[in-house]
């Protein structure tokens, strides 16, 4: 059965054996509708996450089978995440959506999908069953988004700070979410209009320099420099929750480079979906951010990061600590991909 994102949640049913495909090229989108499904299906139960791929399959046909069908005494539910998977194992997912089984939820990821897609179609054809495409947010879908968290927020946007946004902001729905959280911080209690400079800031310019300095000294294992970079934003009052999420937005581009340069485009092409587009300074950097980091380590670094940034949203008592450790660590782990 096909649906949009905005009715994902109230087609999902904890009690039932439930499948669904997420599939398209907004990344963002996407891992946020597979974590809203995720928290709607577990409700605070425990709930064992577990990660499948492709290539796994390839060497077990029965690997799938065999998580659905089994439980660990700690766990109530069970989440499975099938990822990299081909037109070849249709037949592995259609034999499991016919299943019986309860307090188990399966989501199956993918990047562009044809019409004509055996997987696809097994997903759309089905009645218990979903199929929820995540494609690139439009101007119409970016302006909605913009209303949505003017309104929850009670944010005052004026007609140039929303003609700003519309034309500065990433098409990929994470990193949307990312910079208008960071625009969110800049705001206080008791003055909530966007100031168009300010925002220019804020997303931009110099604060964007001294971001991009611990970008870049973490991802090429320079602690002591990154340290130093730190310690100056920190002295300048900047909240630790902003600076992860700085760090967390370039990733994210990182990561979407990867992900068209696995479908193998050029670099220079690769980096044409992004915006802002990569400042021709920092190309080279990024550039070679984008080559040496693995994607399965930039994917948990993004989740690395994500629960950090919750650790020092809820205790901000600890929050500096919690930005050095989460930063320092993961520079700790570039020496293995750099001898920068």
């Amino acid at each position: 059965m096909i649906i949009k994102d905005y009715q994902l949640v109230n087609s999902i049913n904890s009690d039932l054996f439930q499948s669904f495909l997420i599939y398209g090229p907004n990344e963002g989108l996407i891992r946020e509708s597979i974590d809203t499904i995720y928290k709607s299906f577990s409700k605070g139960s425990e709930c064992e996450k577990v990660n499948i791929n492709g290539k796994q399959l390839d060497e077990s046909i029965s690997t799938l089978n065999d998580e659905i069908t089994t439980f660990s005494l700690f766990s109530e539910k069970k989440f499975i995440i099938l990822d990299l998977v081909k037109e070849k194992h249709a037949s592995i997912i259609e034999g499991i959506l016919i299943l019986d089984c309860e307090n188990v939820c399966m989501v199956v990821k993918a990047d562009n999908l044809t019409k004509s897609s055996k997987i696809r179609k097994l997903y759309e054809t089905s009645k218990n069953h979903f199929s929820l495409a995540c494609y690139d947010d439009d101007i119409k879908v970016l302006s909605s988004l913009l209303e949505k968290f003017q309104k929850e927020h009670n944010i005052i946007f004026d007609s140039d700070v929303k003609s700003f946004l519309l034309n500065n902001l990433s098409n990929d729905r994470m990193i949307i979410k990312n910079e208008l959280e960071k625009m969110l911080l800049s705001l206080s209690e008791d003055d909530r209009k966007v100031d168009i400079e300010k925002l220019r800031y804020i997303l931009h310019d110099s604060a964007h320099a001294d971001f991009q300095q611990i970008n870049n000294s973490i991802l090429f294992g320079n602690i002591e420099k990154g340290s130093k970079s730190l310690e100056k934003l920190f002295n300048l009052g900047t909240n630790p929750v902003a600076i992860l999420k700085s760090f967390n937005n370039y990733i994210m581009r990182i990561r979407l480079t990867q992900v068209e340069l696995s479908k193998g485009k050029q670099f220079d092409e690769a980096i044409k979906i992004l915006k802002p587009p990569v400042f021709w300074k920092e190309k080279s950097d990024f550039k070679r951010h984008c080559l040496m980091w693995p994607a399965n380590v930039i994917d948990k670094i993004i989740n690395e990061v994500l629960s950090s940034e919750i650790k020092c949203m809820t205790n901000n008592i600890i929050a500096k600590e919690q930005c050095e450790k989460t930063l320092f660590g993961i520079s700790s782990t570039a020496k293995r991909f750099s001898r920068n």
